[in-house]
């Protein structure tokens, strides 16, 4: 999709517009002020997700966050100790407990 979710799946923008209202599971701030948004992706989740959503039943739990420049950005995972891995290393995200 181009502008805001460009080169993002399907699933950027479903889950974009449901941390808008407030449906995130969690949020999480970086070390550099960045929320990031955690999501356990429900079955209404991945059929309303898109044509990506499929990779949902197998990487449920997902991460959203938006830069500073205004685009979306989404990861998922496994486990929630990998989504949790990936925001403490890679987005520097140091209160996660």
């Amino acid at each position: 999709m181009p502008g805001k979710f460009e080169g993002e799946p399907s699933y950027a923008e479903y889950f974009f517009d449901l941390s808008m209202e407030g449906g995130q599971d969690d949020s999480f701030v970086s070390d550099y002020d960045v929320q990031i948004d955690y999501f356990k992706a429900s079955p209404a989740d991945i059929s309303n997700a898109g044509k990506d959503g499929d990779i949902l039943m197998d990487f449920p739990h997902v991460i959203l966050w938006e830069s500073n420049d205004g685009f979306v950005y989404t990861d998922v995972f496994e486990s929630w100790e990998d989504a949790k891995n990936f925001m403490r290393h890679e987005l520097e995200v140091s209160d996660l407990d």
